[in-house]
């Protein structure tokens, strides 16, 4: 925003500068809002983010690699209309509603790469500057580029669209057989139960996509609106009708509650080796199960030891001295198990 109003003529006005004099405040408020609530709630907390927010994690290329990678198929359509835009609109670059978008992905894009971690999820603030470069990269397609992309997403959703009814018919009726064996394969002992609000809801999604599709005007924007009403349909459709067998194999609280069960009375401290971020979080969300990192100087200062292992062996186990008091996961998952072990007396 800086840059814009030294780059962009007409920004440079007695108006933009009272915005700029206004907005920086504001921004800098809202942004600091929640450490500063997390500071006066959660002192310790505090202390460790603010060493884990300014400590790169990865080295540099390889998450700018990773990031442009996952973005290939994270963002599109997006990226490929956003090159697009600056391409056909290159010499126009110093009006704000390109330079800004433009120059607010690549800052992001380096600010990710730096310090990371290489996880998708932090592509997620990058689209919407990339969605308002697009927007202007849709206006200035060609015809038969735009009908391409819009008949390549109808076609495409279209299709999605149908396989997510299918499966649920599947897993709801048994029918056709092997569909419903490839969803109760990967979820064991799994029954869906049928619920009117959601499938209405999901039938509401497909009524109203279908008539997107068949009823809308030809114009530069139509393929952008059946883009984003098939994204819409996908994830409504999925999350009406799959969301209780994605749950059922994908939730950690069945996890949690076994592990909870299986804690000793009156434990008093519990470390963890090995465990993710979002599974601890989850873990401590479903049944309170809070833990220490582990130590490996002390590793008995613990009684109670929770390990984040894999199904195909036990070589991350803390060794002699231990007894295993659980050793769960998720139904169909085959990359995560979860150990507790007490120290023996």
């Amino acid at each position: 925003m800086l840059l814009a109003h030294l780059v962009c003529a007409e920004w440079r006005t007695r108006r933009g500068l009272v915005f700029v004099l206004s907005a920086i405040p504001v921004s800098l408020l809202i942004a600091a809002s929640w450490p500063l609530l997390l500071a006066w709630r959660q002192p310790e907390a505090f202390a460790l983010w603010r060493i884990a927010a300014w400590q790169p994690i990865g080295d540099p290329l390889a998450n700018l690699r990773y990031f442009l990678a996952t973005g290939s198929w994270f963002a599109f359509p997006g990226w490929l209309l956003a090159v697009w835009a600056v391409w056909a609109l290159r010499r126009r670059w110093r009006e704000p509603r390109l330079f800004v978008p433009v120059v607010a992905s690549l800052l992001m894009l380096a600010a990710a790469a730096y310090w990371g971690p290489p996880q998708d999820v932090n592509l997620i603030p990058l689209l919407a500057p990339l969605a308002l470069i697009a927007y202007q990269g849709a206006l200035v397609l060609r015809r038969g580029a735009a009908g391409a992309l819009d008949w390549f997403g109808v076609l495409g959703f279209g299709f999605f669209g149908a396989l997510v009814w299918l499966g649920w018919f599947a897993m709801l009726t048994g029918v056709p057989p092997r569909v419903a064996h490839n969803f109760s394969k990967t979820a064991p002992a799994f029954s869906l139960e049928f619920k009117v609000l959601p499938v209405l809801l999901a039938l509401a999604l497909t009524l109203g996509w279908l008539y997107l599709v068949f009823f809308t005007t030809r114009s530069p924007m139509r393929s952008l609106l059946r883009w984003a009403s098939g994204i819409v349909l996908l994830w409504g459709a999925f999350a009406m009708l799959w969301m209780p067998w994605a749950d059922y194999q994908k939730s950690y609280r069945n996890v949690a509650l076994q592990l909870r069960s299986k804690i000793p009375v009156g434990a008093t401290c519990m470390a963890h080796k090995g465990l993710g971020v979002s599974q601890a979080a989850a873990l401590d969300y479903h049944g309170g199960i809070r833990g220490q990192a582990f130590d490996i100087v002390r590793p008995n200062a613990c009684p109670l030891l929770l390990v984040q292992g894999s199904p195909q062996h036990e070589f991350d186990g803390p060794g002699a001295g231990w007894v295993k008091l659980a050793d769960v996961g998720r139904p169909g998952d085959r990359s995560e198990r979860y150990r507790l072990y007490r120290l023996g007396r």
